[in-house]
């Protein structure tokens, strides 16, 4: 089995807020994408800082065929806890 090629790779700033609680948490994200045929799109998150109303978790991945979609599973995932996704 070959390694994927990275085609492009970025560190960011994430952040979801809680609107009810007023609360915030914050992820360091590393977005890559590949030339691999299945899931060329990552974004693996390391949290920064934890927010005080929920208990998130350290680290999460998500995978997909476009940036679009990860950022959807990413949006999706944020929701679930009651918080919002926003750059």
């Amino acid at each position: 089995m070959k390694k994927s090629l990275i085609i492009y790779t970025e560190t960011q700033l994430i952040s979801g807020y809680f609107p009810k609680g007023k609360d915030s948490v914050f992820y360091n994200g590393t977005l890559t994408v590949t030339d691999n045929e299945k899931t060329p799109v990552t974004l693996e998150l390391k949290i920064k800082m934890h927010p005080y109303v929920v208990e998130f978790p350290e680290n999460k991945s998500f995978k997909a065929d476009s940036v679009t979609e990860v950022y959807g599973k990413l949006s999706k995932w944020f929701s679930s806890y009651g918080f919002i996704f926003r750059f």
